[in-house]
C-alpha cells in the first residue's frame, strides 16, 4: 500500500487504482470526434438528411467542428450511452417522427464495428498519465481500467499505449456491470482484485468518475483536466483535481 497526494489532499493506504480511459489515458478529442462523425454520417445517409442536419448532429453529440474538439459539456465522453441516445432521439424526432431509439442503438453498434477496424489510428496517449500508470505498477499497486467505451476498444487502446498486461482487470460498458456512475462496476473491481473500497482510488477526467467514487464508497477520486473539462470546473467537485497527472505524487 502507498500514500498518494494530489494538491493538499492525501489518500492513505492505497492498494488499488481504477483508471478511466478517454481524457485520462488517451486524447478523447481525437478519438470521439471521429466516432461522432461516423455516427452522424450514417444517420444522414440512412435518412437522406441535409448537410445542415449533419453539422447539427455533430453539435448535438458534443463535437465542436469549428474548433475541432469536444464540448466540455459533452454529452459524448461525459455522459453514458443511454443519455447520448436520448439527446439524439429528441433532436431527430422533430424532423423524423418515425425514428426510434432502437435504430440509434443499432446505428451506434454498426459504427462501433466499423471504427474498431481503424481505432488504433485515433488513439493518442497522454504521456503524463502513461508514465504514472507505469510508476504505480512498479510500486505493486493493483490497477483496473473502467471505461464507458467497449471492452474491445479499451484493450485496443492499451495495446496502442504499450500497456498490455499492465492492468489487472479491464471493464467496459459491455462487460455486464452496469453504468459506471452507479458505482457497481467499481465495487465489482474491488471484489475481483480482493481489495476494499477504502483502499481503492479512482482517477478520471469527468464528474462521472467522481460520482462513481462516491457511490462505491472509494477512498476518493482524483480528477485530471486532460479531457474535455477545464480544471476550474473540476475543482468544484473535488479539491484533489489536477491539471495533469504530473501533479500527483507518492508520499514515502
Amino acid at each position: 500500500m502507498i500514500n498518494i497526494r494530489a494538491n493538499s489532499i492525501l489518500f492513505e493506504n492505497i492498494e488499488c487504482i481504477i483508471f478511466d480511459k478517454d481524457g485520462t489515458l488517451t486524447d478523447s478529442h481525437l478519438y470521439w470526434s471521429e466516432i461522432i462523425k461516423l455516427r452522424s454520417g450514417l444517420i444522414c445517409r440512412d435518412w437522406k438528411l441535409s448537410e445542415q442536419i449533419y453539422y447539427d448532429l455533430l453539435t448535438q453529440m458534443g463535437y465542436d467542428y469549428t474548433q475541432d474538439k469536444l464540448f466540455p459539456s459533452g454529452p459524448i465522453a461525459i455522459k453514458n450511452r443511454e443519455e447520448v441516445v436520448d439527446t439524439i432521439y429528441l433532436f431527430l424526432k422533430k424532423s423524423i417522427p418515425s425514428i426510434s431509439k432502437l435504430y440509434l442503438l443499432e446505428c451506434f453498434s454498426k459504427v462501433h464495428q466499423q471504427f474498431s477496424l481503424v481505432a488504433s489510428n485515433y488513439i493518442k496517449p497522454i504521456p503524463s498519465a502513461v508514465d504514472k500508470v507505469q510508476l504505480f505498477k512498479s510500486k505493486g499497486l493493483k490497477l483496473a481500467l473502467l471505461t464507458s467505451d467497449t471492452e474491445q476498444n479499451a484493450n485496443t487502446s492499451l495495446c496502442s499505449l504499450g500497456l498490455t498486461n499492465v492492468f489487472d482487470v479491464v471493464i467496459g460498458r459491455d462487460s455486464g456491470c452496469g453504468n459506471k456512475i452507479t458505482g457497481r462496476p467499481a465495487t465489482h473491481v474491488t471484489e475481483l482484485l480482493s481489495t476494499t473500497p477504502a483502499n481503492t482510488l479512482a482517477i478520471g477526467d469527468a464528474p462521472m468518475d467522481y460520482e462513481m467514487s462516491i457511490n462505491s464508497q472509494l477512498a476518493g477520486c482524483i480528477l485530471v483536466a486532460t479531457g474535455q473539462i477545464p480544471l476550474c470546473q473540476l475543482i468544484k467537485y473535488t479539491q484533489s483535481s489536477v491539471a495533469t497527472l504530473d501533479f500527483i505524487s507518492i508520499d514515502d
